[in-house]
């Protein structure tokens, strides 16, 4: 068995466990971690990018919270979004190296909280492809969801990884859609139902996956 996947409830430390899996391994995996934007007031998500795995092992944040002025918050959805945000970021944190949005990489935006996510599957197709053939050794996936359901050429490449030697280590969002499901169905894979509970059991269990696998 080489594909290891937590799964689990919001904030339950699912990313920070793998983090500190590769830290500790001192080992930089190819795939991918996710870059989010969160609205300052309401705390939920306006801007998805797919980064380097390697960026989650920086000291840089993986979440950035923003309060965005009134002006942006009516803009028209049909906007550019990154354009936007990129703007609202180069003038009040010129001191911050973290957003370093990439538009070939942002795969959801929106300009409000309460309104719809603008997706691009294009972007899982591209961006995402090319951040899976990265390693021939430890792939890290963080993580896989919904809004990947129509990137065709991602979800053949996932389905070609997990019947691979390569090792997968990752994310599964705790819900049900055709393309996680048929993951999870994989006889090939183990999901770890991760709780607060069991987090360090679930670290040392990867941590030893990691190094014997070196």
């Amino acid at each position: 068995m080489n594909n290891f996947f937590l799964t689990g409830k919001k904030r339950v430390g699912k990313t920070t466990i793998l983090k500190s899996v590769f830290r500790t391994a001192n080992i930089v995996p190819g795939g991918y971690t996710t870059f989010k934007l969160l609205d300052f007031k309401s705390g939920r998500p306006l801007l998805f990018q797919l980064k380097k795995a390697k960026f989650l092992l920086e000291d840089e944040k993986l979440v950035k919270e923003v309060k965005l002025p009134e002006s942006m918050k009516r803009a028209d959805l049909s906007a550019d979004c990154r354009g936007l945000f990129k703007k609202f970021y180069s003038s009040n944190f010129r001191k911050t190296k973290s957003l370093q949005l990439n538009k070939h990489c942002i795969f959801a935006e929106r300009l409000n909280a309460e309104e719809k996510f603008n997706v691009y599957p294009e972007v899982f197709d591209n961006c995402g492809v090319k951040l899976l053939n990265s390693s021939k050794n430890i792939i890290l996936i963080d993580e896989l969801g919904r809004f990947e359901l129509d990137a065709e050429k991602f979800k053949e490449k996932i389905f070609a990884l997990l019947e691979s030697d390569i090792l997968l280590i990752g994310v599964i969002k705790a819900e049900s859609n055709k393309f996680l499901d048929k993951i999870r169905a994989g006889e090939d894979i183990e999901v770890f139902e991760t709780t607060k509970n069991n987090r360090n059991k679930i670290y040392d269990s990867l941590l030893d996956i990691v190094k014997n696998n070196v």
